[in-house]
């Protein structure tokens, strides 16, 4: 049963999430102006234990964190996720942001000639980090800058928001990232181009470069049957995916390799896991998580 509740003006509710914690849901939540929109906070048990401020993590698509949502009714189980990670994790604060407009907010340029909407990412990168990150930090308990996780289109938003504003974000975990958008077509072969021509990572390469640059997580998969998603979309990720991670060797980061049962390097700040049995798919993005929330956790 949901207990309403008011926090820093916003109204809204609290529920029980088993042994992961509490959920707070704000169904509108209003903040710089911006039009109200919804967004989960899954707290941990322990939120109050007095060892100081909590990780924040940050996660697009926000319909399929916690719950089954999204177009196929999946989830990434981020609780069970969560539950399965005590121990071994000092549990964070997960935010879960639903998108308004997935194909607009989390795009760059046109990346289906013009069969969808897209442009919105600059926009939705500063909210975040001008309206959301600010209320989160005045009325919960967590640090300043936060790890931004997402998969498809919203790993390609996690990879874009760390670059344009590590002010905000001082990691990312892009999952099966549509890096390929703007440089490859939806469905047809783009021209030969490498990632550091294209506008986006030209810009972002002062902050790849730079002292502050975020530790970065990359994964995609190799199966290509089951469908147009794994037959197109995961190869261009894979693809694209790739030599982002060599760009981003090639600048100076210290990367680890990843698989099942290996543990992440504290000393790393690059980390790729090529997955063989990856699709793309809630599934393969849930089943790895744990190894990216490893990973990406804040470092003393």
């Amino acid at each position: 049963m949901a207990t309403p509740f008011h926090r820093g003006g916003q109204q809204g509710w609290a529920h029980e999430a088993g042994p992961a914690g509490t959920f707070h849901t704000f169904d509108a939540l209003a903040l710089g102006g911006a039009a109200p929109r919804p967004v989960h906070l899954l707290l941990p048990p322990d939120l109050d234990d007095g060892a100081g401020p909590r990780d924040l993590v940050l996660m697009h698509d926000g319909d399929t964190v916690f719950w089954p949502g999204g177009a196929l009714g999946r989830s990434w189980q981020v609780p069970a996720a969560l539950v399965r990670l005590r121990g071994a994790l000092r549990a964070p604060v997960v935010v879960a942001v639903p998108p308004m407009d997935r194909n607009h907010e989390y795009t760059h340029v046109d990346w289906a000639a013009g069969a969808r909407t897209w442009g919105g990412l600059p926009a939705y990168t500063d909210w975040l980090a001008d309206g959301l990150l600010p209320w989160l930090r005045a009325h919960y308990p967590v640090v300043g800058r936060a790890a931004v996780v997402g998969a498809s289109h919203g790993g390609l938003a996690a990879f874009y928001a760390a670059t344009a504003r590590p002010d905000a974000f001082d990691r990312a975990g892009a999952m099966s990232p549509s890096v390929w958008a703007g440089v490859d077509g939806w469905e047809v072969e783009g021209p030969e181009r490498r990632m550091e021509h294209v506008p986006w990572v030209q810009q972002a390469l002062s902050t790849l470069r730079g002292p502050d640059r975020p530790r970065l997580w990359l994964c995609f998969g190799r199966v290509r049957t089951g469908g147009f998603h794994n037959a197109r979309t995961e190869a261009l990720a894979t693809l694209r995916g790739r030599e982002l991670a060599r760009l981003c060797q090639g600048l100076g980061y210290r990367r680890q390799d990843l698989g099942p049962g290996v543990t992440p390097d504290p000393e790393a700040d690059l980390f790729v896991y090529d997955d063989p049995a990856g699709e793309h798919d809630e599934a393969s993005w849930s089943r790895r998580l744990p190894a990216l929330l490893r990973a990406l956790a804040r470092r003393a």
